[in-house]
């Protein structure tokens, strides 16, 4: 489980690549579940 916070001070890139090395370390999870911003959802996406 991966638990983070974006806002509009932090760096897409950034939040991207902390992705990313989540996924590699951790793999494909099974589920995904964001609170609704749509900043959550690019990020993702």
């Amino acid at each position: 489980m991966f638990e983070f916070y974006f806002c509009k001070d932090h760096d897409l890139t950034a939040a991207k690549r902390f992705l990313r090395k989540a996924l590699v370390c951790r793999g494909k999870p099974e589920h995904i579940t964001i609170n609704g911003n749509q900043t959550n959802r690019i990020i993702i996406l």
